[in-house]
Protein backbone atom coordinates (compact mmCIF):
# COMPACT_ATOMS: atom_id res chain seq x y z
CA UNK A 1 0.00 0.00 0.00
CA UNK A 2 1.38 3.29 -0.97
CA UNK A 3 0.34 6.51 1.06
CA UNK A 4 -1.88 9.00 -1.05
CA UNK A 5 -1.02 12.80 -1.29
CA UNK A 6 -4.04 14.05 0.06
CA UNK A 7 -5.89 11.96 3.12
CA UNK A 8 -9.15 13.39 5.03
CA UNK A 9 -10.69 13.56 8.26
CA UNK A 10 -13.28 11.14 8.85
CA UNK A 11 -16.67 12.08 9.08
CA UNK A 12 -17.77 14.35 12.16
CA UNK A 13 -20.75 11.05 12.77
CA UNK A 14 -17.44 8.62 13.25
CA UNK A 15 -16.25 7.37 16.49
CA UNK A 16 -12.60 7.94 15.93
CA UNK A 17 -12.97 11.72 14.47
CA UNK A 18 -10.37 13.81 14.94
CA UNK A 19 -7.84 10.70 15.36
CA UNK A 20 -8.06 8.98 12.52
CA UNK A 21 -7.61 9.80 9.17
CA UNK A 22 -8.51 8.44 5.79
CA UNK A 23 -7.85 7.88 2.35
CA UNK A 24 -9.60 9.28 -0.96
CA UNK A 25 -10.86 5.65 -0.94
CA UNK A 26 -12.28 5.66 2.65
CA UNK A 27 -10.04 3.87 3.92
CA UNK A 28 -9.02 4.44 7.74
CA UNK A 29 -5.22 5.17 8.42
CA UNK A 30 -4.60 4.14 12.08
CA UNK A 31 -0.84 4.58 12.43
CA UNK A 32 -2.00 8.80 12.59
CA UNK A 33 0.26 11.40 15.11
CA UNK A 34 -1.15 15.23 14.65
CA UNK A 35 2.58 16.80 15.44
CA UNK A 36 2.86 20.39 16.00
CA UNK A 37 6.11 21.73 14.68
CA UNK A 38 7.25 25.69 14.12
CA UNK A 39 4.01 27.03 14.26
CA UNK A 40 2.49 24.79 12.02
CA UNK A 41 0.65 21.37 12.89
CA UNK A 42 1.23 18.81 10.27
CA UNK A 43 -0.82 15.07 10.31
CA UNK A 44 2.25 12.38 10.78
CA UNK A 45 1.26 8.92 8.93
CA UNK A 46 2.55 5.42 8.97
CA UNK A 47 1.08 2.34 6.91
CA UNK A 48 1.66 0.42 9.32
CA UNK A 49 1.08 0.30 12.74
CA UNK A 50 4.30 -1.42 13.52
CA UNK A 51 5.97 1.43 11.50
CA UNK A 52 4.35 3.96 14.63
CA UNK A 53 7.62 6.61 15.47
CA UNK A 54 10.21 4.07 14.31
CA UNK A 55 10.12 4.64 10.28
CA UNK A 56 10.14 8.45 8.65
CA UNK A 57 6.39 8.92 7.70
CA UNK A 58 4.53 10.50 5.12
CA UNK A 59 3.92 14.17 6.24
CA UNK A 60 0.46 16.44 5.58
CA UNK A 61 0.11 19.73 6.53
CA UNK A 62 -3.44 21.79 5.87
CA UNK A 63 -4.49 21.19 2.69
CA UNK A 64 -7.25 24.62 0.58
CA UNK A 65 -10.08 22.84 1.76
CA UNK A 66 -10.99 22.16 5.98
CA UNK A 67 -10.46 18.17 6.63
CA UNK A 68 -7.89 17.84 3.61
CA UNK A 69 -4.20 17.21 4.68
CA UNK A 70 -1.90 17.66 1.23
CA UNK A 71 1.26 15.40 1.31
CA UNK A 72 4.73 17.11 1.88
CA UNK A 73 7.86 16.15 0.00
CA UNK A 74 10.58 18.75 1.21
CA UNK A 75 12.93 16.01 2.52
CA UNK A 76 14.92 18.29 4.86
CA UNK A 77 11.52 19.33 6.51
CA UNK A 78 10.71 15.92 6.82
CA UNK A 79 13.59 14.46 8.56
CA UNK A 80 13.75 17.65 11.00
CA UNK A 81 9.72 16.89 11.72
CA UNK A 82 10.41 13.25 12.34
CA UNK A 83 13.31 13.46 14.62
CA UNK A 84 11.81 16.03 16.58
CA UNK A 85 8.48 13.54 17.01
CA UNK A 86 11.48 10.50 17.28
CA UNK A 87 12.90 12.77 20.69
CA UNK A 88 9.38 13.42 22.17
CA UNK A 89 7.82 9.91 21.45
CA UNK A 90 11.20 8.61 23.22
CA UNK A 91 10.73 11.75 26.19
CA UNK A 92 6.87 10.21 26.85
CA UNK A 93 8.15 6.38 26.60
CA UNK A 94 10.81 7.43 29.51
CA UNK A 95 8.19 8.88 31.89
CA UNK A 96 5.74 6.23 31.39
CA UNK A 97 6.79 3.08 33.59
CA UNK A 98 4.28 1.09 32.94
CA UNK A 99 4.68 1.17 28.61
CA UNK A 100 4.55 3.52 25.88
CA UNK A 101 1.76 5.86 26.18
CA UNK A 102 -1.25 4.95 24.34
CA UNK A 103 -3.92 7.46 25.43
CA UNK A 104 -3.87 10.13 22.69
CA UNK A 105 -1.75 10.16 19.28
CA UNK A 106 -2.98 14.14 19.13
CA UNK A 107 -0.14 16.16 20.37
CA UNK A 108 -0.71 19.82 20.75
CA UNK A 109 1.00 22.85 21.35
CA UNK A 110 -0.50 23.13 25.01
CA UNK A 111 -0.12 19.48 25.74
CA UNK A 112 3.49 19.70 25.07
CA UNK A 113 4.67 22.90 26.57
CA UNK A 114 7.86 24.55 24.88
CA UNK A 115 8.09 21.50 22.83
CA UNK A 116 7.56 21.09 18.74
CA UNK A 117 7.40 24.84 18.32
CA UNK A 118 11.19 25.30 19.38
CA UNK A 119 12.19 21.68 18.82
CA UNK A 120 13.90 21.57 22.15
CA UNK A 121 12.62 18.87 25.23
CA UNK A 122 10.51 20.54 27.77
CA UNK A 123 12.86 21.39 30.74
CA UNK A 124 9.89 20.79 33.49
CA UNK A 125 9.61 17.02 34.19
CA UNK A 126 6.06 16.02 34.47
CA UNK A 127 4.49 13.33 36.74
CA UNK A 128 2.06 11.17 35.22
CA UNK A 129 -0.85 8.34 36.22
CA UNK A 130 0.34 5.23 36.72
CA UNK A 131 -3.40 3.78 35.60
CA UNK A 132 -4.12 5.95 32.60
CA UNK A 133 -1.30 7.96 31.56
CA UNK A 134 -3.01 11.46 32.29
CA UNK A 135 -1.22 14.10 33.47
CA UNK A 136 -0.51 15.05 37.05
CA UNK A 137 -1.96 18.22 37.91
CA UNK A 138 0.12 20.20 40.33
CA UNK A 139 0.22 18.31 43.50
CA UNK A 140 -2.73 16.58 42.78
CA UNK A 141 -3.37 13.25 45.47
CA UNK A 142 -6.28 11.61 42.83
CA UNK A 143 -6.21 11.98 39.00
CA UNK A 144 -8.26 13.97 37.58
CA UNK A 145 -9.06 11.25 34.63
CA UNK A 146 -9.68 8.45 36.30
CA UNK A 147 -9.62 9.20 39.76
CA UNK A 148 -6.28 6.75 40.57
CA UNK A 149 -5.13 7.50 44.10
CA UNK A 150 -1.12 9.53 43.36
CA UNK A 151 1.56 8.26 45.25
Amino acid sequence: MSLPERVYDLNEDDSSYGVFLRDENGEVLKATLNYPYEDKKYRLVWEDLIDYGKTVPAIYLDGENPGEYDRIHDTELIEKIFESCKNFLNMLNSVHTDGPPTKHNDFSADSMPGFGMKNDIPKTEYKFCPNCGNKRAGQARFCTECGTRLG
